[in-house]
């Protein structure tokens, strides 16, 4: 059985190793999405609507995607047209858990339709200097 020491130290080496895994993962989306660019332009500048290399297939592809830029103008229109087009607004979360926490800080009410549950967590901070 290790010491609580032990499992603290193992504890803040995951999560440094977790912090570095999701930089790492972030610079490769990075570098791929310059790269992608790269040859996008590149079969544009060449001409070609596709190309080869080993065994793989390489195809541009353009999809569309819609942004809601007027919410309520939309709202009634889907509602006539295409209701099924409209879902429940997801509440903005950090708010929402603002509000819960200071509902429950002056035992006031919770909004209707909201609950709470509880988490733990340690928080690990180390300084500029340990690391």
């Amino acid at each position: 059985m290790s010491t609580l020491r032990a499992d603290l130290l193992k504890l803040r080496q995951l999560k440094r190793v977790e912090q570095e895994t999701y930089a790492e993962h972030e610079d490769a989306k990075k570098a791929r999405q310059r790269h992608e660019r790269k040859v996008l332009d590149r079969l544009q500048d060449e001409g070609m609507d596709g190309a080869k290399a080993d065994e793989s297939t390489f195809t541009p592809v353009r999809t569309i995607y819609a942004q809601v830029q007027d919410p309520e103008v939309f709202a009634i229109w889907a509602a006539e047209n295409d209701p099924d087009l409209l879902r429940p607004q997801d509440p903005r979360q950090r708010e929402l858990n603002a509000l819960v926490r200071r509902c429950l800080d002056d035992e006031s009410a919770l909004p209707p339709g909201v609950g709470w549950y509880q988490k733990e967590y340690i928080s690990i901070r180390t300084s500029a200097a340990a690391q």
